[in-house]
């Protein structure tokens, strides 16, 4: 038995508090990505329908040397900010030593899924598979 669970086998009332905290972050996270991702994309189909394709492409080529810098910028925020973020996150919901310490040893594991990412991403794979789509 942990400390925050009573004798009879329920959660108690901060674990589960901090359960909702946790899904709160998670639903409001999914919630953000799916609306920025919603103005991107209409925001593309606005640009498209004033300018050509070719065009479009152009500014985003344009564009590739700072959008580097601000995802390496990002990239290394949060190798470098997640333990702080961390144990503000694990204060802020509740959570326990032993999630804090859980918490804490994703972050290579985090890092190692957002170089993934980014060699997906860099090679246009993404892009290649919505050209495809839309022949």
């Amino acid at each position: 038995m942990t400390h925050q669970q009573p004798t009879n086998g329920q959660p108690s009332e901060k674990g589960q508090w901090a359960r909702n905290r946790g899904r709160q972050v998670f639903t409001g996270s999914l919630w953000l990505t799916a609306v920025l991702s919603l103005a991107i994309a209409i925001g593309l189909m606005v640009a498209s329908h004033y300018y050509p394709i070719e065009t479009i492409k152009r500014a985003v080529e344009s564009a590739e040397w700072p959008l580097a810098v601000w995802r390496i910028g990002l990239f290394w925020m949060i190798i470098i900010g997640w333990p702080r973020w961390s144990v503000i996150y694990a204060a802020w919901a509740g959570l326990s030593g032993e999630q804090l310490a859980l918490m804490l040893s994703y972050r290579w594991r985090m890092a190692l899924w957002l170089l993934v990412m980014e060699a997906v991403l860099l090679h246009g794979v993404v892009a290649q598979f919505i050209d495809n789509l839309s022949r």
